[in-house]
């Protein structure tokens, strides 16, 4: 069932934070898998090899273009995730490609970084 929740984290921030109905869900899960995927790389979970093939296939989808992303207006709709557990931010991230993974060494600063691949 974990896997599932991939790219959610953000996902639903996205949805929150533009309105629903500005994105789809698919949309915004598909945009917080991209920044997961850029997460997990940098926790050196994933490969550059596998993030690459991570993006390239999440490239070829018909995403929307997005306004500019200010962070600081995400991390709300982030710290409040149905997936954190006293405050605790758990993320779920790829430990390879297909294996997902909970972490709750996901920094804001790294979660803030990560949103870059956004913009």
């Amino acid at each position: 069932r974990r896997i599932l929740n991939f790219g959610h984290t953000i996902g639903h921030a996205l949805e929150s934070h533009l309105g629903y109905g500005k994105i789809r869900h698919g949309e915004a899960v598909a945009l917080g898998m991209k920044c997961a995927g850029f997460i997990s790389q940098k926790l050196n979970l994933l490969s550059k090899e596998e993030l690459s093939t991570l993006n390239q296939t999440i490239n070829r989808l018909p995403l929307p273009q997005l306004p500019h992303i200010n962070g600081n207006h995400l991390m709300p709709f982030i710290k409040t995730d149905k997936k954190s557990e006293k405050g605790v931010l758990n993320f779920v991230l790829l430990d390879g490609l297909g294996n997902a993974i909970s972490s709750t060494d996901v920094t804001e600063e790294l979660i803030q970084e990560s949103l870059k691949v956004l913009n």
